[in-house]
């Protein structure tokens, strides 16, 4: 899928264990083709441990994808046991259970279980819960900020949003420990030497960042597009479809203002996790796990430039403190119905009716990840206006040689958003079908339609490659009508 072609199944690198040393001294896109668009896409990550686990895999099972997806289930395996553990101490043996049943099985994390480049987000959370878990059960100090610490760094060098875990921890000791302040500092001084050198690191290796999904727009209305993906991922907990790999501005719109029931809701979810987070010394516990669902989700809150608006992927860890959170919610509520057993058992039954459906879908989500061709075909059926969808399966269709139905999706891909790639690559397949007439048409109603509006929007940026692609359009209508 997507990224594996150059992470793995083209990069030569991790086709030898002595190439190990080298991927903590390059980006994570360094395995891709010199010039290439991945290349410079990834030039600002940094994840050697995960490009280690490849190296291992391929030992194991050369280029078998079985086998890499087989470590990709291990390592999710092996998250949920830890979480189970830290869920057992976090809000008891029963509910521990549940959450850790929900949380192993849920549709929303299996983005980051099929794709093998997103072994990064499953590798660092399978290491930040360790490094909770340690903090849980640790009653001795020295070797709870070793252990910790070593855990979070080994995180962060599979994907760096594991850095999160270097202030969770701390909130633990103070909210939930009672460790005294002066303390507390001192018990998270090697978890913030370690970030110093860890950025420090990245500054020497690396260039660049990545490409801002909210370039160009205002302040609020990108404050605004923070408050409706935390509503998305809040809502993807509960009822997660339809699911996509494709949030992009057709499926998740860049609000224009605040008065959108999303951004609305989103607010007042962002709001609630604040109260509670300030509410610490009336019930600590509660307000450690909400600062903990915010913090996990910063790394995504585009406070810094970040290249997607939201991804299921982004709440695979958050996702576990929210679940907690929720369970802490309903027993502050305090309602004596809640308290009676017939009423607990009938919560669980509902829980394992909700389960089931949901292990279905999971299932049937896993299916539409087996190709690039069968989740691109599946998007474009649960998300019919996706721009990014249609192109992406018209490029499969192209390259199964299905030339006619790559361009009618590159057709429908034109009606989903006026940019003019999806419009170029449809002419350049109508033309190599010998179906001139029909180009010329296209092109003619593109230009008409959207050829000055774009012109006026991309003015003074010729390098643009909006303006590439009209441009070739142009051209190709010229060469058209010319005798």
């Amino acid at each position: 899928m997507w990224d594996d072609s150059y992470t793995v199944e083209n990069n030569k690198e991790i086709r030898s264990l002595t190439n190990i040393p080298d991927f903590f001294k390059q980006s994570w896109g360094a395995g891709a083709e010199e010039g290439s668009r991945a290349r410079e896409k990834n030039r600002g990550l940094y994840r050697p441990l995960t490009l280690v686990t490849y190296t291992t895999d391929y030992a194991l099972y050369g280029l078998s994808p079985t086998g890499f997806q087989l470590s990709n289930i291990l390592i999710h395996l092996l998250g949920a046991i830890i979480l189970l553990l830290a869920a057992y101490r976090l809000c008891g043996a029963r509910a521990g259970l549940f959450i850790a049943l929900i949380w192993a099985i849920h549709p929303v994390h299996t983005e980051a279980i099929s794709v093998l480049s997103y072994r990064t987000t499953l590798l660092a959370g399978f290491l930040g819960f360790s490094s909770l878990y340690i903090q849980l059960k640790e009653e001795r100090r020295g070797r709870r900020v070793f252990f910790r610490t070593l855990l979070v760094a080994l995180a962060c060098f599979a994907k760096e949003d594991g850095i999160v875990f270097a202030a969770v921890l701390p909130l633990h000791d103070l909210l939930i420990r009672r460790v005294q302040f002066k303390n507390a500092v001192l018990n998270a001084l090697p978890l913030l030497l370690f970030a110093i050198l860890f950025f420090a690191i990245r500054a020497q290796i690396l260039e660049g960042a990545p490409y801002s999904f909210y370039a160009g727009t205002s302040a609020t209305n990108q404050i605004a597009g923070v408050m409706q993906a935390n509503w998305l991922y809040a809502r993807l907990l509960a009822l997660p479809f339809p699911l996509t790999p494709f949030y992009d501005w057709s499926i998740f719109p860049i609000p224009e203002g605040w008065l959108q029931y999303e951004v609305i809701a989103g607010f007042l979810l962002t709001s609630t996790l604040v109260w509670l987070s300030l509410r610490f010394k009336h019930n600590p516990m509660r307000a450690f796990l909400a600062m903990s669902v915010l913090l996990t989700t910063l790394p995504y809150s585009h406070v810094l430039p970040f290249t997607v608006g939201a991804a299921e992927r982004f709440f695979y860890v958050p996702s576990f403190f929210a679940l907690c959170l929720v369970v802490h919610c309903i027993r502050a509520l305090e309602i004596p119905a809640l308290a009676q057993k017939n009423t607990l058992k009938r919560i669980q039954i509902a829980t394992l009716f909700w389960l089931i459906p949901m292990m279905a879908w999971s299932s049937l989500r896993h299916q539409d990840w087996q190709s690039q061709h069968h989740i691109t075909k599946a998007t474009t059926e649960y998300f019919p206006k996706s721009f990014n969808a249609w192109v992406a399966y018209g490029d499969e269709l192209h390259k199964l040689g299905k030339k006619e139905d790559a361009a009618m999706a590159y057709g429908n891909a034109s009606k989903a958003s006026p940019l003019p790639m999806a419009t170029l690559r449809q002419v350049e397949i109508l033309l190599d079908l010998g179906e001139k007439e029909q180009a010329l048409q296209t092109i003619s109603h593109y230009v008409e339609t959207y050829g000055l509006e774009l012109e006026e929007r991309t003015q003074g940026t010729p390098s643009n490659p909006l303006i590439r692609d009209l441009g070739r359009l142009k051209e190709l209508k010229k060469e058209l009508t010319e005798p």
